[in-house]
């Protein structure tokens, strides 16, 4: 190859890199274009930090004294139902409604039901009009009230059909209220967070925290002072609880949750938002409805097996109406949906089987136990004080006839005490004391 030619060939090989090198420049400058175009779309990039934002802490004191105000009127209310009308209500003592354990527990279960289900239309509300502040605080608003109401039976008169009436108001404005607030404060948490901001799941993580504090005192609190100064005072202290919490938010919101919670820019509209919730409640109420027909026509086995198909036939088409890409995880929130269900059925038996279990069932002094664990006081328990009235057909609804209750002491002596139905507490407790030579007597 000539002199002239190798030239030739170099200045063509300069030029093919001279235009790769410019199409490189090009693809840099349009990446670099792309990028600022994005973040002008999304906004000034703020800096990454390691701390929480302080409207974190705010909701956390909001929702501990919510849940402090809760689960301490829980701990109450099914032995203020069971507990016997006369008495005072201090050391647990009667000065409650006289239900059996049975009526009792259909009331805690309505409740119960209710507070896990309003919060369904009380986040439409706020999802969709009124925003998650102003729900937050009307909701909270409502729940203090409950818990006035609750703390005031007694001035109507807790074996009274007013004071009756003022129990189920009390009760229903709780569910009401907690169908405003609770299904705010979480959303409001997520509101601090830009969408994959990692601290998000810590955050949640602290205000979970929140919530277990509240409830770990709740019944510590509302439950020494119902017994040392009755019912009311463990009512009246749940609800000091609600108002306490919204103090905190009212006060430290202005400066800490600046643009969280605000309503929706655009609204469906409050007329098709109410009709929305009131047609989802009456197909609900339909439903159950159904349900108290076909048990009490004999067929309920039959109308829950029918519903189930239903409900597995209702799951199976709402999945597949889904994205693509939505399809598992819907299907996934719905399996979790069912299992949970078994944990908070076993959950809630603290308020209220559990509750009786240990206050019937246990013996919670040590004091009045020998070294061997067997209980040296020979009276029947302060229990049965506010209990003399009491039949054991309402203690015991399924008792039919005479039965014998066969008494082992310690010292080995075994006597038999005749009862029935109409028995009362006192009179039995009279006839374990002759038969015993009075070693065991009503305390």
């Amino acid at each position: 190859m000539s002199d002239q030619e190798q030239h030739s060939y170099s200045e063509r090989e300069d030029d093919a890199a001279l235009e790769h090198r410019r199409d490189e420049l090009s693809q840099d400058a349009q990446l670099g274009e792309r990028a600022v175009a994005a973040v002008a779309q999304q906004g000034p990039i703020e800096p990454i930090r390691e701390g929480h934002p302080p409207g974190l802490y705010l909701l956390f004191m909001t929702e501990m004294w919510e849940r402090f105000s809760y689960y301490g009127m829980r701990a109450l209310l099914t032995l203020y139902m069971i507990a016997e009308v006369s008495g005072t209500g201090q050391d647990g003592v009667g000065g409650g409604l006289g239900f059996n354990r049975e009526q009792a527990g259909h009331v805690y279960g309505w409740y119960t039901s209710l507070v896990y289900l309003l919060p369904v239309f009380g986040g439409m509300l706020a999802d969709k009009l009124i925003g998650t502040h102003r729900s937050m605080l009307i909701g909270g608003v409502i729940i203090a009230m409950g818990h006035a109401a609750l703390a005031m039976i007694d001035l109507a008169g807790h074996d009274t059909t007013a004071g009756k009436l003022v129990f189920f108001s009390g009760l229903g404005l709780i569910i009401l209220g907690t169908g405003f607030f609770k299904p705010c404060v979480s959303v409001m948490v997520g509101q601090l967070y830009r969408d994959g901001d990692p601290r998000r799941d810590s955050g949640f993580t602290i205000f979970y925290m929140g919530i277990n504090l509240g409830a770990f005192f709740s019944a510590i609190v509302c439950g020494a002072l119902a017994s040392a100064f009755g019912w009311w005072a463990g009512f009246g202290a749940a609800g000091v609880g609600m108002v306490a919490g919204l103090i905190v938010y009212s006060l430290g919101r202005p400066k800490l949750l600046k643009g969280i919670g605000l309503p929706p820019e655009d609204t469906e509209g409050a007329l098709t938002v109410i009709a929305k919730i009131l047609a989802s409640i009456a197909v609900l109420g339909a439903v159950v409805g159904g349900y108290i027909f076909a048990k009490n026509a004999g067929f309920g086995g039959y109308y829950l097996a029918a519903g189930f198909v239903a409900g597995i036939a209702g799951i199976i088409w709402f999945v597949s109406i889904q994205q693509a890409g939505e399809k598992g995880p819907t299907a996934a929130l719905f399996i979790i949906a069912f299992f949970v269900v078994f944990f908070w059925y076993a959950f809630e038996q603290a308020g209220s089987s559990m509750n009786v279990f240990a206050q019937q069932r246990t013996n919670r002094s040590y004091a009045q136990s020998d070294d061997d664990g067997v209980i040296k006081s020979g009276k029947l328990g302060d229990k049965w004080l506010g209990m003399k009235t009491t039949t054991f057909a309402r203690l015991h609804p399924d008792l039919e006839g005479a039965a014998i209750v066969r008494i082992t002491q310690r010292d080995g002596d075994v006597f038999e005490v005749a009862m029935g139905p109409a028995t009362t507490i006192a009179q039995f407790a009279s006839k374990v004391s002759t038969l015993s030579n009075g070693e065991v007597a009503m305390a």
